[in-house]
């Protein structure tokens, strides 16, 4: 990948800083390219440029977004998944934004801590998520 495409595509993320070229003490500085042979080729490589030095990450930027399901304009929204054993084995996933967990039945963060937890006391529940991954341990 071209470096110049690749450090656009790391700008959109985070701050960057070009790292420093180390200096060798022990090297005379010299203007002109240094010659390599290998393998019957020969390289120039000039010692002022070097491709191989990265980019120190500052800081990432924040990556603000609308909510896909309480449309509110969010920060860096993170979705935690939790495996739970009662009352039965089964993933809960909540979202960082809005506090919301997530309802099996639609797919959408729309469920409060306690509706979550009053949806699997359910004999609606324990049905589907058996067939699903959030399948009861067998005994």
């Amino acid at each position: 990948m071209d470096p110049e495409l690749f450090k656009k595509q790391l700008e959109q993320f985070a701050e960057l800083k070009q790292m420093k070229v180390p200096r060798v003490a022990s090297r005379a500085e010299s203007t002109e390219p240094e010659i390599i042979e290998r393998a019957g080729q020969s390289f120039a490589i000039d010692l002022k440029d070097n491709p191989t030095i990265a980019w120190e990450i500052k800081k990432l930027k924040p990556h603000v977004a609308v909510c896909e399901d309480c449309h509110d304009v969010v920060t860096n929204r993170r979705i935690e998944h939790k495996l739970n054993e009662t009352p039965y084995k089964h993933w809960r996933s909540r979202c960082s934004a809005c506090d919301m967990y997530n309802d099996p039945a639609t797919g959408k963060f729309c469920m409060t801590g306690h509706e979550f937890r009053a949806y699997l006391c359910t004999a609606e529940a324990s049905k589907s998520l058996s067939r699903s991954v959030f399948r009861k341990p067998t005994k």
